[in-house]
């Protein structure tokens, strides 16, 4: 980088931090320094000086910049990843450990996206390595704030927080950023970071800072041609009010001859950054620069006359990574009629952005390939604030929506627009990582616009706004629904994107009455089931994925022109398999039976526990372990249930102990629960996640405080076996128990005494217990192969047992609005004992898993079966479990999948 502090300056911090990063304690003894500051105020200067030094000094270094103008580098995920490269390359030992990692974890980055994981599988092993010979290494992240939301900051805060104790007295560790609320609760108020060390730039002596701003300026300014006197250059320092950028950006601005408007020359925008005024407010003070320099460059133009100029704003905050001149120009081709002839408008494009030269990296006409970039991150800032630049402001819902037009624009008649073969190979024998000259195909075949387009339109259309358009739908169902859609899948596997992540943005926010939804939905399907051959090879969507669209599909019959040889003679399935994904992982999976699964309330993470003691995390999009299986337990895993906020997982074992795991750190909340004398067959947390209830094979049940973790009360007595299950009432006031000594029992949440005296009925031990609901009601399944609805208000039976099964009932569910359950005439059609079923959480679809190794689904209001049994396990089916969107069906086995 070219960034740095000016030789001579800021020459205190940079000597402390020196020492400091080789291990001597001038500034702080604890290994992780943060360094905050508010914009402009030269972290990063310091930091990239600090990094070229050490560099110069081959002391082992890695250095990550999060920018708020390039997306790609705002994924936390990428932050560990890239550092273990970077140290890998320069220090042979962390390359063999490195080497030995991705050797036994093939698919270690690819699983592991969150931050906390990544480090504690990625770097913590390499940073440890051996104490013995290891040499200094440091690690620099450079503005940390910019990192996405809070949400993902959030993340990486967390992995800091547990990183820091663990590091070896070698490692060093400095991080830059905004002092923004959520940085300050952690590194002030946490008690969690007492191994990190805060260094403010406000603290640095102002008078060291206003001298290192005054040579900055006098180095830039002096001399011919502008010959400032001294008067003038110690009035800029004072304006400066501390901030380096205010300095460089006035400086850049002065100086700066090729902005194409010669008709302001040195001397007069020097007088131009005299004139503003001084404001208190180190951000106020950039904005009114920024003001300034605006106003000095497109004259007093009234607000209505700078739509175009605001336009190209809007683009360079919007787009989802930095776009050339060239590029944006193409981008915003459709949009330019508007505002006169082509030819002329883009000139005025062209001039527009140079004389923002001082302000924006990229925007000189001889580079017209150059990434147009911010120059600070509050210029960005600058552009989004409607009260302190009301002028100038850009309107980024707007912005993207329009990008959204022009990204459809392109891909269906721009100068490089959607086609057949668009790099046009003459073999389907390569894949494409060994197609000649790929890159240069590209680039003249793609180019930069299109290729744009096509991996970001998505994004625009979620991004524009709540609610499409009818204009965005029928663009969305008119690529989706014919060969240009195969097309655009051509690009996106040339160029080693992925088509799964924007076909599902679209999904989760496309309306179901919209008309679109199907084609959406289908395309997602085909780019799923395809995902292998369509990312192997882009002539392979002909060859190996088209001819197998279902006959029922709406999308049969797309390409039908391109794969016209390919017949498949038997076999050729109606509809899409219902299979979606097996999650087993043969490093990292269960090794036994899977005995209970449960989703999170978001539908996110589906959690497994399993007879080889070990409970396991599964992302649900991406179908893969969300790090190590969770372990503790030293028996079976026999229930897990999330909190409804998802924060955290309760299981129980048949070690007679249940352990609460943090989800998103994937480690124990505190010890476990011990209180039982049996197996904890069952666990369940109250509407509000404060208590868990457990039920015991000691035939008791015990209530817990989430919160501290100590039980409530004694335990709940009066069943003569084992209890099963235990579900509380949606209002948290009743707790229901069901037992092998037939019978079920209601409790009193806030008194722990029985409600009344227990339901007696069964002719055999009660598996499952589920309240309705609305409360009103309970069942209760039995393993004499009946279903019982009990009203919850007189303890009454509802009716006589519902019969129909052939095998013991092991769970019971209610349909969302508490109306069904299964009824009417026997739904049959299997082999073995009902394990287990549950309702969609629309009640229009029942799912049983079954002893006989299947997953039938029923449609409740016919009670007829939806399709054939659905065929993948080799083992009897324990747990069946719908997401909260009803779109997935996860089920468990004795097959350990």
């Amino acid at each position: 980088s070219d960034r740095g502090c000016l030789p001579g300056t800021r020459t205190a911090v940079l000597d402390g931090l020196q020492v400091w990063a080789v291990g001597g304690f001038v500034l702080t003894d604890t290994s992780v320094l943060w360094l905050l500051g508010v914009a402009g105020s030269g972290k990063s200067s310091i930091a990239v000086s600090l990094a070229k030094y050490l560099h110069s000094a081959s002391v082992c270094t890695a250095y990550y910049r999060f920018e708020a103008a390039k997306q790609h580098h705002l994924n936390p995920s990428n932050l560990f990843s890239t550092i273990a490269l970077q140290l890998a390359s320069q220090n042979a030992g962390i390359e063999a450990q490195l080497l030995e990692l991705v050797r036994s974890a093939k698919d270690l980055q690819q699983r592991t996206q969150d931050p906390a994981e990544q480090l504690e599988r990625f770097l913590l092993p390499l940073l440890k390595g051996d104490s013995k010979t290891l040499t200094p290494i440091v690690i620099i992240i450079d503005a940390l704030d910019e990192s996405g939301g809070v949400g993902a900051r959030k993340k990486l805060l967390k992995a800091f927080a547990s990183l820091a104790p663990h590091l070896p007295s070698t490692v060093h560790i400095l991080i830059t950023s905004r002092p923004e609320l959520d940085i300050l609760d952690m590194v002030e108020i946490s008690p969690e970071l007492p191994n990190v060390s805060r260094l403010y730039m406000d603290t640095l002596p102002n008078q060291s800072t206003q001298n290192d701003i005054s040579h900055y300026i006098t180095h830039m300014l002096e001399g011919p041609p502008l010959n400032p006197t001294q008067e003038q250059l110690d009035k800029l320092s004072r304006k400066a009010q501390l901030s380096f950028q205010w300095a460089s950006t006035a400086c850049l601005y002065i100086v700066d001859q090729e902005d194409g408007n010669q008709a302001v020359p040195p001397s007069k925008r020097l007088k131009n950054v005299l004139s503003t005024s001084s404001i208190a407010s180190s951000q106020t003070t950039l904005y009114t620069l920024y003001s300034t320099l605006m106003d000095a460059q497109f004259g007093q133009s009234k607000y209505g006359d700078l739509e175009l100029l605001r336009l190209l704003l809007g683009v360079l905050v919007a787009a989802m990574e930095p776009l050339s001149l060239a590029a944006l120009l193409k981008l915003l081709h459709i949009h330019f009629l508007q505002f006169g002839e082509i030819d002329d408008v883009e000139a005025e494009a062209v001039r527009d952005f140079g004389l923002l030269s001082s302000l924006i990296a990229g925007t000189r006409s001889h580079t017209p390939n150059a990434p147009l970039l911010p120059l600070h991150t509050s210029f960005l800032d600058f552009l989004q604030d409607s009260t302190s630049n009301p002028k100038y402001c850009v309107d980024i819902s707007k912005t993207h929506r329009l990008l959204t037009e022009s990204c459809f624009a392109v891909m269906q008649s721009g100068e490089n627009k959607l086609n057949f073969n668009i790099c046009q190979l003459t073999t389907s024998f390569l894949p494409n990582s060994s197609i000649p000259q790929l890159p240069a195909l590209i680039e003249d075949k793609i180019g930069a616009t299109l290729s744009y387009a096509c991996h970001f339109w998505a994004s625009h259309v979620v991004s524009a706004t709540d609610v499409m358009t009818p204009s965005t739908l029928n663009a969305i169902k008119a690529l989706l629904s014919t060969s240009r859609f195969l097309y655009w899948l051509e690009v996106m596997s040339l160029t080693g994107a992925s088509p799964v992540a924007a076909l599902s943005l679209i999904v989760s926010i496309i309306q179901t009455t919209s008309g679109v939804t199907d084609y959406a939905k289908e395309a997602l399907l085909f780019a799923t089931y395809h995902a292998i051959p369509i990312a192997l090879s882009a002539p392979h969507i002909y060859l190996s994925a088209v001819p197998f669209i279902p006959t029922m599909s709406p999308l049969k019959g797309i390409g039908s022109e391109h794969t016209k040889s390919a017949l498949i003679s038997t076999g050729h399935l109606e509809k899409w398999p219902a299979l979606r994904h097996v999650l087993k992982n043969e490093s990292f999976g269960h090794s036994d039976g899977v005995w209970s699964v449960a989703f999170s309330h978001d539908g996110a993470v589906l959690a497994s526990g399993s007879i080889d003691h070990t409970i396991q995390l599964w992302d649900v999009q991406s179908h893969s372990p969300k790090g190590d299986p969770l372990r503790g337990h030293s028996g079976w895993v026999k229930s897990v249930a999330f909190s409804p906020d998802g924060a955290v997982l309760a299981s129980g074992s048949y070690d007679e102990t249940i352990q609460l795991w943090d989800v998103q750190s994937h480690s124990p909340k505190g010890n476990p629960l011990r209180g039982h004398n049996g197996t904890v067959m069952s666990v369940a947390f109250s509407h509000d996640g404060a208590i868990l209830a457990s039920g015991s094979y000691d035939n008791t049940i015990q209530l817990w405080d989430v919160q501290s973790h100590s039980p409530k009360g004694d335990p709940l007595e009066g069943h003569s076996n084992a209890v099963w299950s235990v579900a509380f009432s949606p209002d948290g006031a009743v707790l229901a128990s069901g037992s092998d000594d037939e019978t079920i029992q209601l409790w009193d949440v806030q008194s722990q005494t029985p409600k009344g005296d227990p339901l007696s009925g069964h002719k055999g031990p009660v598996k499952s217990v589920v309240f309705s609901p609305d409360g009103a009601v309970l069942a209760s399944g039995s393993s004499h192969q009946t279903i019982q609805l009990w009203d919850v208000q007189s303890h009454s039976p509802k009716g006589d047992p519902l019969r129909g099964h052939s095998g013991a009932v092991y769970s019971v569910a209610f349909s969302e609005d508490g109306s069904q359950t299964p009824k009417g005439d026997r739904v049959s059609g299997h082999s073995g004992a009902v394990q287990s079923v549950a309702f969609s959480p629309d009640g229009a679809v029942l799912a049983s898993g079954y002893y006989d190794e299947t997953i039938q689904l029923w449609d409740v209001g016919s009670h007829i079966p939806k399709g054939d049994p659905l065929r993948g396990h080799s083992g009897a089916v324990w747990s069946v479990a719908f997401s909260e969107d009803g779109a997935v069906l996860a089920s468990g086995s004795d097959d350990e999948t």
